[in-house]
């Protein structure tokens, strides 16, 4: 305000034409300041949508791990074709599972973020009683907004045994229902693939051999109670 009486006193230009002035700039300000209301495209199948920055030469990276001077390391496989890899495991063909979470902090959620819930999360007993609480604040993050990304296996091979990566493909996905992830455990033997993500344990078969899981059966349900606290 202080400015515009300065810029009164100081040009031949009328008040009421000062006062348009100023309430021309005050009603743009909005529209300068929204925000791009584009959402991040979601991740899905082998390609990857984000951007990433230029990788430093593989020679880079090897040159931070400390191994024995009698073994030899190379990077086996990086960014796009593993993506937020939160455990590993190899079947008895030496094919690398891979378990992925594309959720963390959009989908999985965290009481420090979300201060409306505290008093609702400290009380639940059950996975339905989480799912009754999102549905509860939907007025604050609406169900959909759960369901946006997916947990995801991913399934890395080797094809003619050189110890480079031949393949990378997804292998299952689909994990995101709103309780869902985070997506922290594999294991894979005897044709099966064992994937714990919150809240099931979850035992997958690819029947057909093309490295798509095929069947998925719950062994476990109930983990995850409570939203709780990450890291």
């Amino acid at each position: 305000m202080r400015t515009l009486v300065k810029l009164v006193k100081s040009t031949k230009l009328g008040v009421r034409m000062i006062l348009k002035i100023f309430l021309s700039v005050l009603l743009c300000a909005p529209l300068l300041a929204c925000p791009n209301d584009e959402k991040t495209p979601k991740i899905e199948g082998t390609a990857n949508p984000e951007k990433f920055p230029t990788p430093d030469p593989d020679e880079a990276l090897l040159a931070t791990i400390q191994y024995p001077e009698e073994m030899t390391a190379r990077v086996y496989a990086r960014e796009p074709d593993a993506l937020n890899v939160t455990a590993i495991a190899f079947d008895e063909k030496n094919r690398l599972y891979l378990s992925e979470t594309h959720r963390f902090d959009r989908g999985i959620e965290d009481n420090r973020r979300n201060q409306h819930w505290l008093r609702d999360d400290i009380a639940l007993t059950s996975t339905s009683e989480r799912l009754a609480m999102y549905r509860k604040h939907e007025g604050v993050k609406p169900l959909s907004y759960y369901t946006e990304h997916s947990d995801k296996i991913r399934v890395l091979v080797d094809e003619d045994a050189d110890g480079k990566l031949d393949k990378s493909q997804i292998f299952a996905d689909g994990f995101n229902d709103p309780l869902d992830g985070t997506a922290a455990g594999i294991f894979a033997a005897n044709g099966k693939v064992y994937f714990a993500c919150i809240p099931h344990v979850w035992m997958i078969e690819d029947n057909d051999s093309d490295l798509k899981a095929d069947k998925r059966e719950s062994l476990q349900e109930g983990y995850g109670i409570s939203v709780s606290l990450s890291g």
